[in-house]
Protein backbone atom coordinates (compact mmCIF):
# COMPACT_ATOMS: atom_id res chain seq x y z
CA UNK A 1 0.00 0.00 0.00
CA UNK A 2 1.42 3.44 -0.94
CA UNK A 3 0.22 4.71 2.44
CA UNK A 4 3.19 3.00 4.14
CA UNK A 5 5.89 3.88 1.58
CA UNK A 6 8.83 6.10 2.53
CA UNK A 7 7.76 8.92 0.20
CA UNK A 8 5.01 11.05 1.85
CA UNK A 9 3.95 12.19 -1.65
CA UNK A 10 3.63 8.65 -3.00
CA UNK A 11 0.50 8.17 -5.18
CA UNK A 12 -0.89 11.58 -4.26
CA UNK A 13 -3.02 13.57 -6.67
CA UNK A 14 -4.73 16.95 -6.51
CA UNK A 15 -8.31 17.94 -7.24
CA UNK A 16 -9.55 21.52 -7.33
CA UNK A 17 -13.38 21.52 -7.25
CA UNK A 18 -13.51 25.19 -8.20
CA UNK A 19 -12.24 24.28 -11.67
CA UNK A 20 -14.97 21.73 -12.31
CA UNK A 21 -17.83 22.59 -14.62
CA UNK A 22 -21.14 21.20 -13.44
CA UNK A 23 -24.68 22.40 -14.01
CA UNK A 24 -25.31 24.17 -10.71
CA UNK A 25 -21.67 24.91 -9.89
CA UNK A 26 -22.14 23.27 -6.48
CA UNK A 27 -19.02 22.39 -4.52
CA UNK A 28 -20.85 19.51 -2.79
CA UNK A 29 -21.97 18.00 -6.10
CA UNK A 30 -18.42 18.21 -7.41
CA UNK A 31 -17.08 16.28 -4.46
CA UNK A 32 -19.94 13.79 -4.79
CA UNK A 33 -18.83 13.23 -8.38
CA UNK A 34 -15.56 11.83 -7.06
CA UNK A 35 -17.45 9.85 -4.42
CA UNK A 36 -19.54 8.25 -7.18
CA UNK A 37 -16.33 7.12 -8.82
CA UNK A 38 -15.01 5.49 -5.65
CA UNK A 39 -18.40 3.92 -4.95
CA UNK A 40 -18.05 2.05 -8.22
CA UNK A 41 -15.36 0.02 -6.46
CA UNK A 42 -15.91 0.48 -2.73
CA UNK A 43 -18.97 1.79 -0.92
CA UNK A 44 -18.21 5.02 0.91
CA UNK A 45 -20.17 7.16 3.31
CA UNK A 46 -21.59 10.45 2.15
CA UNK A 47 -19.03 13.21 2.40
CA UNK A 48 -19.61 15.73 5.19
CA UNK A 49 -18.60 19.38 5.49
CA UNK A 50 -15.38 18.66 7.39
CA UNK A 51 -14.24 16.13 4.79
CA UNK A 52 -15.18 18.51 2.03
CA UNK A 53 -12.84 21.14 3.42
CA UNK A 54 -10.06 18.54 3.25
CA UNK A 55 -11.18 16.86 0.04
CA UNK A 56 -7.66 16.21 -1.29
CA UNK A 57 -6.57 14.56 1.96
CA UNK A 58 -9.79 12.57 2.10
CA UNK A 59 -9.67 11.19 -1.45
CA UNK A 60 -5.94 10.55 -1.36
CA UNK A 61 -6.35 8.59 1.84
CA UNK A 62 -8.90 6.33 0.17
CA UNK A 63 -6.84 5.88 -2.98
CA UNK A 64 -3.53 5.11 -1.25
CA UNK A 65 -5.07 2.43 0.95
CA UNK A 66 -6.92 0.64 -1.85
CA UNK A 67 -4.14 0.38 -4.43
CA UNK A 68 -1.78 -2.61 -4.36
CA UNK A 69 1.69 -1.67 -5.58
CA UNK A 70 4.86 -3.72 -6.09
CA UNK A 71 8.10 -1.83 -6.80
CA UNK A 72 11.08 -2.82 -8.96
CA UNK A 73 14.35 -1.23 -10.07
CA UNK A 74 16.22 -1.49 -13.38
CA UNK A 75 19.59 -1.80 -11.62
CA UNK A 76 21.14 -4.23 -9.16
CA UNK A 77 24.34 -2.20 -8.72
CA UNK A 78 22.89 1.02 -7.29
CA UNK A 79 24.69 1.84 -4.04
CA UNK A 80 21.83 4.10 -2.94
CA UNK A 81 19.15 1.47 -3.57
CA UNK A 82 21.09 -1.09 -1.50
CA UNK A 83 21.48 1.50 1.26
CA UNK A 84 17.82 2.57 1.32
CA UNK A 85 15.94 -0.66 0.64
CA UNK A 86 18.16 -3.58 1.64
CA UNK A 87 18.99 -2.77 5.26
CA UNK A 88 22.20 -0.91 4.42
CA UNK A 89 23.55 -3.66 2.15
CA UNK A 90 22.74 -6.44 4.64
CA UNK A 91 19.67 -7.68 2.77
CA UNK A 92 19.17 -9.18 -0.68
CA UNK A 93 17.76 -8.32 -4.10
CA UNK A 94 15.60 -10.52 -6.34
CA UNK A 95 15.82 -10.35 -10.14
CA UNK A 96 12.81 -11.10 -12.37
CA UNK A 97 12.61 -11.33 -16.15
CA UNK A 98 9.27 -9.84 -17.22
CA UNK A 99 10.04 -10.67 -20.85
CA UNK A 100 9.33 -14.30 -20.03
CA UNK A 101 5.75 -13.45 -19.05
CA UNK A 102 3.00 -13.81 -21.62
CA UNK A 103 1.56 -10.59 -22.97
CA UNK A 104 -1.81 -11.32 -21.36
CA UNK A 105 -0.28 -11.77 -17.89
CA UNK A 106 -1.83 -9.13 -15.61
CA UNK A 107 1.51 -8.57 -13.90
CA UNK A 108 2.95 -7.51 -17.24
CA UNK A 109 -0.13 -5.59 -18.37
CA UNK A 110 -0.12 -3.50 -15.19
CA UNK A 111 3.65 -2.93 -15.13
CA UNK A 112 4.59 0.72 -15.67
CA UNK A 113 7.76 2.83 -15.61
CA UNK A 114 7.72 5.69 -13.12
CA UNK A 115 7.28 9.19 -14.50
CA UNK A 116 9.45 11.71 -12.61
CA UNK A 117 8.04 15.24 -12.63
CA UNK A 118 7.98 18.53 -10.71
CA UNK A 119 4.28 18.74 -9.85
CA UNK A 120 1.65 16.50 -8.24
CA UNK A 121 -0.75 15.03 -10.85
CA UNK A 122 -4.00 16.99 -11.16
CA UNK A 123 -7.00 14.75 -11.94
CA UNK A 124 -9.60 17.43 -12.59
CA UNK A 125 -10.09 16.44 -16.23
CA UNK A 126 -11.02 12.90 -15.22
CA UNK A 127 -14.01 14.09 -13.20
CA UNK A 128 -15.58 16.61 -15.55
CA UNK A 129 -17.87 13.84 -16.70
CA UNK A 130 -20.06 12.39 -13.95
CA UNK A 131 -20.19 9.08 -15.80
CA UNK A 132 -16.42 8.76 -16.05
CA UNK A 133 -14.96 5.56 -14.60
CA UNK A 134 -11.38 5.90 -15.76
CA UNK A 135 -9.49 3.89 -13.13
CA UNK A 136 -6.19 4.61 -14.88
CA UNK A 137 -6.38 8.15 -13.49
CA UNK A 138 -5.47 6.78 -10.06
CA UNK A 139 -2.88 4.44 -11.54
CA UNK A 140 -1.32 7.55 -13.08
CA UNK A 141 -0.96 9.04 -9.60
CA UNK A 142 0.77 5.85 -8.40
CA UNK A 143 3.35 5.94 -11.18
CA UNK A 144 4.20 9.62 -10.86
CA UNK A 145 6.93 10.72 -8.45
CA UNK A 146 9.12 13.74 -7.75
CA UNK A 147 12.31 14.15 -9.76
CA UNK A 148 14.33 13.62 -6.56
CA UNK A 149 13.55 9.89 -6.91
CA UNK A 150 14.79 9.61 -10.48
CA UNK A 151 17.94 7.75 -9.42
CA UNK A 152 15.78 4.76 -8.49
CA UNK A 153 14.87 4.00 -12.14
CA UNK A 154 11.71 2.44 -10.77
CA UNK A 155 8.96 0.35 -12.36
CA UNK A 156 5.74 -0.64 -10.63
CA UNK A 157 2.99 -3.20 -10.87
CA UNK A 158 -0.15 -1.31 -9.88
CA UNK A 159 -3.27 -3.33 -9.19
CA UNK A 160 -6.27 -1.04 -9.22
CA UNK A 161 -9.76 -1.30 -7.76
CA UNK A 162 -11.10 -3.54 -10.51
CA UNK A 163 -8.81 -6.48 -9.75
CA UNK A 164 -9.49 -9.09 -7.11
CA UNK A 165 -6.56 -8.98 -4.75
CA UNK A 166 -7.87 -9.33 -1.22
CA UNK A 167 -4.54 -10.55 0.20
CA UNK A 168 -2.77 -7.33 -0.76
CA UNK A 169 0.08 -9.42 -2.22
CA UNK A 170 1.26 -9.93 -5.79
CA UNK A 171 2.48 -13.45 -6.58
CA UNK A 172 5.59 -13.36 -8.75
CA UNK A 173 7.19 -15.73 -11.26
CA UNK A 174 10.36 -17.73 -10.59
CA UNK A 175 13.32 -15.38 -10.01
CA UNK A 176 16.19 -15.23 -12.48
CA UNK A 177 18.73 -14.62 -9.71
CA UNK A 178 19.15 -13.50 -6.11
CA UNK A 179 21.83 -11.06 -4.99
CA UNK A 180 23.21 -10.84 -1.46
CA UNK A 181 24.27 -7.43 -0.20
CA UNK A 182 27.96 -6.73 0.28
CA UNK A 183 27.43 -6.65 4.06
CA UNK A 184 25.13 -9.67 4.26
CA UNK A 185 26.61 -11.87 7.00
CA UNK A 186 23.52 -13.47 8.52
CA UNK A 187 24.46 -17.14 8.23
CA UNK A 188 20.89 -18.40 8.64
CA UNK A 189 19.65 -16.09 5.89
CA UNK A 190 22.51 -17.05 3.59
CA UNK A 191 21.93 -20.78 4.18
CA UNK A 192 18.20 -20.43 3.47
CA UNK A 193 18.83 -18.53 0.25
CA UNK A 194 21.53 -20.98 -0.84
CA UNK A 195 19.15 -23.90 -0.30
CA UNK A 196 16.29 -22.10 -2.05
CA UNK A 197 18.49 -21.28 -5.06
CA UNK A 198 19.91 -24.79 -5.22
CA UNK A 199 16.48 -26.48 -5.11
CA UNK A 200 14.94 -24.08 -7.64
CA UNK A 201 18.04 -23.82 -9.87
CA UNK A 202 18.42 -20.08 -9.41
CA UNK A 203 21.73 -18.25 -9.60
CA UNK A 204 22.99 -16.70 -6.36
CA UNK A 205 25.36 -13.73 -6.32
CA UNK A 206 26.94 -11.51 -3.71
CA UNK A 207 27.60 -7.83 -4.37
CA UNK A 208 31.20 -6.75 -4.03
CA UNK A 209 32.75 -3.30 -3.71
CA UNK A 210 35.24 -2.33 -6.42
CA UNK A 211 38.61 -1.18 -5.14
CA UNK A 212 39.15 1.80 -7.45
CA UNK A 213 35.60 2.95 -8.28
CA UNK A 214 32.39 3.77 -6.41
CA UNK A 215 30.68 0.77 -7.94
CA UNK A 216 29.19 -2.56 -6.86
CA UNK A 217 29.63 -5.71 -8.93
CA UNK A 218 27.92 -9.11 -8.51
CA UNK A 219 30.04 -12.19 -7.97
CA UNK A 220 28.66 -15.71 -8.23
CA UNK A 221 28.26 -17.66 -4.97
CA UNK A 222 29.24 -21.30 -5.42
Amino acid sequence: SPSIFNDPFDSLFSINPLEFKVKNNSKVNIAQNVIKFFNHFQKLKEINDRQLDNYNLYFNGINRNILTVSCFCERVDSVLMWSHYANKHEGFCIEYNFRKMSNDDQRKIFLYPINYVETIPNLNSYFNNTESKNILSFTFAAITKAVDWKYEQEWRIVYDFNLENKSGCITMIKPEAIYLGSRTNNNKLIEKLQKFCRVNKIKLYKMSMMKDEFKMIPQIVK
